[in-house]
Order: C-alpha cells, then structure tokens, then sequence
C-alpha cells in the first residue's frame, strides 16, 4: 500500500469499535495521504464524513485497497 491508493476498512477494521463511525455507510472509501512509522502508519482522509477533516491513523490489517 502507498500514498494515493483509495482503500476501505477490510472485515478486521469494521469489525473494530473505533472505526464504527466509518460504518455507517457500505462501500465508504479513503485515501492513503501520508504513510509515517509506528504501529498506526497509514494516515487516511475519508471521504464523506459529516466532520470537517476526517484524517484517522490505521494499521495495514484494518485496511484493503478499494475495488471497483
């Protein structure tokens, strides 16, 4: 994974609590803006979120690349 890849929460990430804001809506997508060291690397923007900047740090198990 790197930065600009569009990504969504995999089956590991929904099924987190702290993500379940991320939930609400299927098929929600984000993209990898910045990828720095330590145990939540990827820095994602979400798409779509009622806040005004939804950036989150996630690992990589809590995120796949977006499909079509």
């Amino acid at each position: 994974m790197k930065v600009g890849d569009l990504v969504q929460l995999s089956s590991y990430g929904r099924s987190r609590g702290f993500n379940s804001y991320l939930t609400t809506k299927p098929g929600r997508v984000g993209l990898v803006i910045k990828i720095e060291k330590g145990s939540y690397p990827y820095i994602v923007q979400w798409t779509k979120i009622n806040l005004q900047s939804c950036r989150d740090r996630h690992n990589r198990k809590e995120l796949k690349l977006a499909s079509r």
